[in-house]
């Protein structure tokens, strides 16, 4: 991706921040039209999420199943994306098990929603992200003890320059909290897509070839605000 698109990109996603953040004051019918349950926002984030963990699945094949940081990272994606769509269970109609719909707040087939878990799980989400996003890419640029250390482990790092879809996401997540639930899986969903141009210290030639994300691909959704909260 050249640093052109890449400004491209990251305008479309101001924009599209802009225009969340003004249908949320002002439009509120349409905003929830856009991310009910099961809406256009929540497939969305979830096609992102599994758009991702296949890349690093495809990856991981191609270095010949050596480097496990691919295969976690596709399992990681591939569990976001079942957990935001139940696993499926509307899609093919398919009912809560008893054991776990007495447990889960919402009666739905996924983990998340667990109590005690719920509570907590964007607390969870956060830090896990603020290690993937922020951590690892600003040691790994300014701590030459731990770049040396991510390259001996192969260790692929979240390309920097995508660091405003996560600052985005972010803010989007606390203030306020609310509009912040279906914005926030947006841009880390689609920042997570983006890891595709992280460099791997074992193979840095490895380069795969440009993906050009339509714009409704831009839209990594999550749970409505017409139904209880749901990652």
């Amino acid at each position: 991706m050249t640093s052109r698109e890449r400004k491209i990109l990251m305008g479309i996603l101001a924009g599209f921040a802009a225009f969340g953040t003004r249908l949320y004051f002002y439009n509120r019918d349409h905003m929830d039209f856009f991310c009910q349950e099961d809406g256009f926002v929540e497939y969305s984030e979830a096609f992102l999420y599994l758009f991702a963990a296949m890349f690093f699945a495809y990856v991981g094949a191609h270095k010949g199943f050596r480097n496990v940081w691919y295969w976690g990272y596709a399992l990681l994606f591939f569990g976001v994306c079942g957990e935001e769509v139940s696993w499926g269970q509307r899609i093919f109609d398919v009912a809560t098990p008893a054991g776990l719909e007495a447990v889960n707040l919402q009666h739905e087939t996924n983990i998340h929603n667990i109590n005690g878990l719920h509570q907590h799980h964007h607390l969870y989400g956060l830090l896990v992200c603020g290690v993937i996003c922020f951590a690892i890419p600003l040691t790994d640029r300014y701590v030459p003890a731990l770049r040396n250390l991510y390259r001996r482990f192969n260790m692929p790092v979240f390309p920097f320059w995508t660091s405003l879809m996560p600052v985005l996401g972010s803010a989007f997540m606390i203030v306020p909290r609310l509009f912040g639930k279906v914005i926030f899986k947006a841009f880390f969903g689609f920042g997570f897509s983006a890891y595709r141009e992280a460099r791997v210290a074992i193979d840095p030639e490895f380069v795969p070839a440009p993906i050009r994300a339509e714009p409704a691909q831009m839209l990594a959704p999550s749970a409505g605000f017409a139904s209880p909260p749901s990652p």
